[in-house]
């Protein structure tokens, strides 16, 4: 088989509940950014922190108001 040549990305999608406490999750990040040592392929681990779209935040603040 030939080997991959090329750059690959992979974007990994969580949702946490809201009782999740932060550190919780800091410690979830920081053991996907630890697979960068463990994986030799895997080159970097970014992690962007919370993304939400207008639209979601917009129901978000809605639900708030009524």
């Amino acid at each position: 088989m030939e080997e991959a040549k090329g750059v690959v990305k992979h974007i990994v999608l969580a949702k946490f509940k809201d009782e999740i406490p932060q550190d919780k999750i800091d410690e979830l990040v920081k053991g996907y950014a630890i697979l960068v040592n463990l994986i030799p392929p895997l080159k970097s681990c970014h992690w962007t922190g919370t993304l939400f779209s207008t639209r979601v935040l917009q129901r978000k603040q809605k639900g708030r108001q009524e």
